[in-house]
């Protein structure tokens, strides 16, 4: 297995991984970016393409792009195996029971239902009516292809009889999402018939999940969309359907768009706007906007206008006002969606893409439409529906823009609404910024930090050494900075022209347990010494040594004093003179490295 997890590193580049998740910047050899596993507003985020390693300093976490991706999609290890190999096309053992968990096991169940259903659709005689509703729709063959759409055909046991014939059992297609149980009975039918099927894919384009539209005929009681029901590996509230399509065009062109349906996004991508996904029929949660936020903070609401003003859509729009994106509305012409209008008319989406306004302008706009500001009860309707949406907006300016606005629509002074949105807010919490100093990992004590910190200026600056008082020691650094410092020493003495390639080197020969250290301090020395004065990091350098040292003449005073009240409790004279020297001199140590 080590030569598959080699092989991949090998073939993926980790800053172009990681660069899918979080905006990465240059610095000096390195990579740095705001961290995407905790919130700060200082970048400490650093990557390093060379060692194949990346490091936050802020909370303390780092690894290498399996780690990476195990930390960002809450995967265990055989899942990332798989998600990487597949990126970086490396086959991967096929039948190791360590590669096949239950949430593996459910997605290759998914994968080959979705084949079948896809080809159902193709070629099957009992999906000719589902063909030609989909050339009524105006799908075209490419549509098909790219969102390997398919069709269940009629029948309760299609899905089941297909993947029974691959050794799938029953109860793994239930909890896939494919089966049903029968009420008081052990037998299993298929979940999905008669129906357009829309495979639901995440992000890295693993099927989770479908959205089944159903076909005519049908009973009047039957839901036009039946979705795939809550998983190990189906959360609704965490995906967007169409992300792994668009992602890369959301990236490049600086926004995404967010529609009501599976036809809406296949529609907009048809005509070329790529950026098109859907939330499903759903407000967008927090999980969602997190995802969106790896690739964009501008969102276009391609919902028609009556939607735009619907209370679930408008809670979607104030959480993502909340967490500081920009948003748009897409004016659609009243009752029709993205789909109906491009097959009216494939040039009027994109160009109505183009035209997105502002959504507070939009919010405003479509408010006061319809009421008489001169009028006392009006002016009081406006601002009670505009009000709470602008309490939401997290960002100062764009707030004071918009409730001056409403200010000046309304004739009031603008004091007022704002004294009127203080006692109507809530208070958000704030978000939890990490302090290095304050990191609660078992061994980020000050100890721990300080070591790391006068290491990584050794690392830095090999000459440093020489600045360290004659008396400091290995052993006052924390473990494992004892054998990397006696190694940094033995190394500056014999040769002081030492480069980090030598010691890298001399490290893997003499504890090899300590290999990544040295790429690690890298790291630390890059977010903290560059650009910093010589004379700057030399005053640090002894502040570290006199820690570590007056730190060590702590600990020797604390053991002489338990000591000594031992000796005093003998009554051995002889020994409590002796520790009392002891304690004096030691005092006077720790005093003089106070001054």
């Amino acid at each position: 297995m080590a030569q598959v997890t080699d092989e991949i590193k090998q073939r993926l580049d980790l800053v172009e991984l990681i660069g899918e998740y979080v905006t990465l910047k240059p610095s000096g050899k390195y990579h740095k970016a705001l961290c995407p596993i905790h919130h700060e507003k200082t970048p400490s985020f650093m990557v390093d393409r060379a060692n194949g390693i990346w490091h936050c300093f802020g909370c303390g976490k780092g690894g290498d792009l399996f780690t990476f991706i195990q930390e960002m999609e809450g995967m265990d290890f055989p899942e990332t195996l798989r998600l990487l190999a597949k990126k970086a096309n490396v086959e991967i053992p096929r039948f190791d029971p360590k590669l096949q968990d239950q949430r593996t096991h459910l997605l290759d169940i998914l994968a080959t239902a979705s084949r079948f259903y896809h080809q159902v659709l193709l070629r099957a005689k009992e999906a000719a009516s589902a063909r030609q509703y989909i050339e009524q729709r105006s799908i075209t063959s490419e549509d098909i292809e790219n969102f390997q759409i398919g069709f269940a055909p009629e029948g309760w046991e299609n899905v089941k009889n297909a993947l029974a014939k691959k050794n799938i059992k029953d109860l793994d297609m239930a909890r896939a999402g494919l089966l049903q149980q029968k009420e008081g009975s052990a037998r299993y039918y298929d979940r999905f018939r008669n129906r357009l099927m829309f495979p639901i894919a995440d992000v890295h384009g693993n099927v989770i999940g479908f959205g089944g539209r159903v076909m005519p005929p049908a009973p009047e009681d039957a839901a036009k969309y039946v979705n795939s029901p809550q998983s190990d590996v189906y959360n609704k509230s965490t995906v967007l359907y169409g992300l792994h399509l668009a992602k890369q065009s959301i990236r490049s062109a600086g926004y995404a768009i967010v529609v009501e349906g599976y036809l809406d996004v296949i529609a907009s991508h048809r005509v070329g706007v790529t950026q098109a996904i859907a939330a499903s029929g759903t407000a967008l949660t927090t999980d969602q906007l997190k995802l969106i936020r790896r690739f964009t903070d501008t969102l276009l609401i391609g919902f028609d206008t009556d939607m735009a003003g619907q209370s679930a859509t408008r809670r979607g729009i104030e959480l993502a006002l909340q967490q500081e994106f920009t948003i748009k509305v897409i004016s659609v012409p009243s009752g029709k969606d993205p789909d109906e209008l491009i097959r009216q008319d494939p040039k009027a989406w994109p160009e109505a893409v183009a035209k997105a306004e502002p959504y507070l302008d939009y919010a405003l706009r479509s408010t006061f439409a319809p009421l008489d500001l001169t009028k006392v009860d009006d002016k009081k309707k406006a601002v009670k529906n505009l009000l709470p949406l602008l309490t939401m907006v997290a960002n100062p300016v764009e707030q004071s823009h918009y409730l001056s606005k409403l200010a000046q629509a309304v004739q009031v002074n603008e004091e007022l609404l704002r004294e009127q949105m203080q006692k109507g807010k809530t208070p958000r919490p704030k978000a939890s910024t990490v302090n290095p100093a304050q990191v609660a990992q078992p061994r980020q004590g000050r100890h721990w930090q300080v070591s790391q910190l006068l290491a990584a200026l050794l690392i830095h600056q090999l000459e440093f050494l020489d600045s360290l008082p004659a008396d400091f020691q290995a052993e006052l650094l924390h473990p494992p900075y004892h054998t990397l410092y006696k190694i940094l020493r033995d190394q500056y003495t014999s040769n002081h022209s030492v480069s980090l390639d030598d010691l890298q080197r001399e490290i893997t020969r003499r504890a090899p347990e300590l290999a990544s250290e040295i790429p690690q301090l890298q790291l630390f020395a890059a977010q903290y010494f560059d650009g910093r004065q010589t004379g700057e990091l030399s005053k640090e350098l002894r502040t570290c040594a006199h820690f570590l040292l007056k730190r060590s003449i702590e600990q020797s005073i604390a053991t002489v004093q338990a000591a000594l009240r031992q000796a005093e409790t003998e009554q051995n004279q002889e020994q409590v003179q002796h520790l009392l020297e002891q304690f004096s001199e030691l005092s006077a140590r720790r005093n003089a490295l106070s001054e």
